[in-house]
């Protein structure tokens, strides 16, 4: 409950989605679009306010940058840092773009959602529709990568050109690339990737939202906040 004030008035965004982005900062995604899609359902927030909400609740998961990032650059702290550089960034893109105007809308009570599945299988439903369709895209996406990184040795390909491609497609791919690169741009370029976070997350969570939501604007938004980080972690020298 503290945190809805704080948030409809930083983000003019009803206070119901709230949630969704604690979720979306600390879970990673997709469970901030899960949420938000959710509140949406229920009544809870309007359609703009739920595809606004969807570009940036919706980021790198904390596990990922305090677990993994550390031990792929063997830099401790690397991945707080990472994870700060996100949060701004993506706060950054809330402020600027917010809507001019809250519109209240109350999640209307369970009884009046419809219910169309038995209680037990719905619930079994919700939790593993995204977990499968997580997985499906990053074992294709990782595949694609390797590929990508043979045709890249191959073809004796710049290796600066080779990590700004994987940036774009997925983040454990392009952060394994970073790492061994050479080039005060390694890690302005893991903020990008970490805030972008790639086309298969951007596929993962379209295929979470039942095309119930557009993500029109998800791709310029994401771009944006991963252009924040690279120049915050540039300019800053966050090393």
């Amino acid at each position: 409950q503290f945190i809805k004030k704080p948030f409809e008035y930083l983000f003019h965004l009803n206070s119901n989605l709230a949630f969704a982005y604690i979720l979306g900062i600390f879970s990673g995604y997709p469970q901030g679009a899960v949420a938000i899609h959710a509140v949406y359902e229920k009544g809870g927030c309007t359609k703009e306010e739920a595809e606004h909400a969807l570009c940036f609740c919706n980021n790198t998961g904390i596990a990922f940058l305090l677990g993994a990032v550390p031990v792929i650059f063997n830099n401790s702290r690397l991945g707080i840092q990472l994870f700060t550089v996100q949060l701004v960034s993506s706060f950054i893109y809330a402020v600027i773009f917010r809507p001019k105007y809250i519109i209240k809308t109350d999640i209307l009570p369970e009884t009046e959602v419809a219910q169309t599945e038995p209680i037990l299988v719905s619930s079994v439903m919700r939790a593993i529709r995204p977990t499968v369709t997580v997985s499906a895209f990053v074992m294709l996406f990782g595949a694609l990568g390797t590929l990508i990184n043979d045709l890249f040795i191959h073809y004796s390909l710049s290796p600066l050109f080779s990590s700004i491609l994987l940036c774009f497609l997925e983040i454990t791919n392009a952060s394994g690339y970073l790492s061994q690169l050479e080039s005060e741009l390694s890690l302005p370029l893991m903020g990008f990737a970490v805030c972008f976070s790639g086309i298969c997350v951007h596929l993962q969570i379209a295929g979470c939202l039942k095309n119930k939501l557009s993500m029109k604007r998800f791709f310029t938004a994401k771009l944006f906040q991963g252009i924040c980080a690279f120049l915050i972690i540039l300019i800053f020298k966050i090393y």
